[in-house]
């Protein structure tokens, strides 16, 4: 499977630095939970679109969040950044990555997704349409 940043929409200067000079963009792989990438992955291979923030780490260690809109075309995976800055669904998101990185580090991987899976059962969404919940619910 093919990768590809097929379209980045600068916002302000942050994400439009980070991402036009590649060696200082971190994907924030320690700041966000792992098992969310392993997700993505899930709903690409059912062809589903998905939006994620990520808490991305620029240069000079500023960290930021951005909207990342994933979706598979023919066999190639694309990705939509955006900056993001609604507070509301960062705090929403940030209080469910904090839970899932504490759980990952201290217990296990597999108690994190079964964590993640409760927690959307409660919900009544999917991974894949966490996001546009939060949105709604802002």
């Amino acid at each position: 499977m093919k990768y590809q940043n097929s379209v980045i929409i600068p916002i302000n200067n942050k994400v439009k630095e980070t991402y036009n000079s590649p060696e200082n963009l971190n994907l924030g792989y320690d700041k966000n939970p792992k098992l969310i990438f392993n997700r993505i992955l899930k709903c690409l291979e059912r062809k589903d679109r998905m939006d994620v923030l990520l808490k991305i780490t620029g240069k000079n260690n500023e960290t930021f969040w951005t909207k990342n809109t994933f979706y598979k075309d023919q066999n190639t995976i694309n990705v939509i950044v955006e900056d993001y800055n609604n507070q509301s669904v960062i705090k929403k998101v940030n209080k469910l990555y904090s839970n899932l990185i504490k759980i990952e580090n201290n217990i296990s991987s597999a108690y994190a997704n079964k964590y993640l899976d409760g927690y959307l059962e409660t919900e009544h969404i999917t991974l894949c349409k966490i996001i546009s919940h939060f949105l709604q619910s802002a």
